[in-house]
């Protein structure tokens, strides 16, 4: 899990956050030339492939397990504004908005570039009290050692759904790789899940410290499915029939998306099980 930025108070006045590590400093003398603009990533490969076999973490603004937040992705800066190397690079702020009129207009939270992981992509973890069913608008921009500010990046957004609820295998059971049929089966967890969406299922073999995905099933789209079996529909990643004895975690992804308000999905929470000899 990456480590989870504490978020600010929204401030009431214009481009301010309450609390002193988040307030815009004036520009100082000298250096006037703002970093380009970073670059938003849009939800992927979930939404707009089912099918696909993903790494752990979906490309692009997405739900996260266990908790109802919201990640932020996106590419960094390389350039300033005049298309010279941006060598300063300090940090960004976090602007979020329920109405996309009205996004830019208060800062969310400051992101130093201390805080931030790197090399290849930056990301973020809206922590704060977000609301089921509530479409949230994200944009950033990027600021150098001289607080110049860049123009504010592309705009995403999500909406948060309920999660679903894993029925079995449960929690720390112990399963013989002789016991088949090994068979995932949730619930749904509410009812926001609108009509265009799909659950399916992801399972991870854990060998500290990696955490691999090593089967996702193929998308149900209906609540007459809420089961199916490992490796009798999806993507096997591993290329075994049955998993190996080993540590795994298995959890039910949702998405789905709509011409009127984008993407909007959940993740669960993620279910530990052993298989054995």
């Amino acid at each position: 899990m990456k480590t989870l930025q504490k978020m600010i108070v929204l401030g009431s006045l214009i481009g301010i956050c309450l609390g002193a590590s988040c307030e815009k400093k004036a520009t100082t003398e000298g250096d006037k030339l703002p970093p380009a603009a970073p670059v938003l990533i849009p939800a992927s490969g979930a939404v707009t492939d089912p099918h696909r076999l993903d790494t752990e973490r979906d490309a692009g603004i997405d739900a996260v397990p266990d908790q109802n937040w919201i990640e932020l992705q996106w590419e960094p800066p390389t350039e300033n504004e005049d298309g010279s190397p941006l060598i300063d690079l300090a940090g960004y702020y976090i602007y979020r908005g329920v109405w996309i009129d009205t996004l830019g207009a208060v800062v969310l939270d400051s992101l130093p570039l201390a805080t931030v992981e790197e090399p290849l992509r930056d990301s973020y973890i809206d922590a704060s009290s977000l609301e089921l069913g509530t479409t949230y608008f994200y944009t950033i921009t990027a600021y150098d050692l001289a607080r110049n500010e860049s123009a504010f990046s592309d705009t995403v957004n999500f909406r948060l759904v309920a999660k679903a609820i894993p029925n079995t295998p449960a929690d720390d059971q112990t399963i013989s790789i002789h016991d088949e049929p090994l068979e995932f089966s949730w619930r749904s967890g509410g009812s926001e899940v609108e009509d265009l969406f799909f659950f399916y299922v992801k399972v991870f073999h854990h060998e500290a410290p990696e955490k691999t995905l090593v089967w996702k099933s193929k998308a149900f789209s209906t609540f007459d499915f809420l089961h199916t079996r490992y490796g009798e529909t999806g993507i096997v990643r591993t290329g075994y029939e049955t998993l190996p004895p080993g540590n795994y975690t298995w959890r039910v992804d949702i998405y789905g998306e709509t011409p009127e308000w984008g993407p909007w999905g959940s993740e669960s929470r993620e279910v530990r099980f052993i298989i054995t000899e």
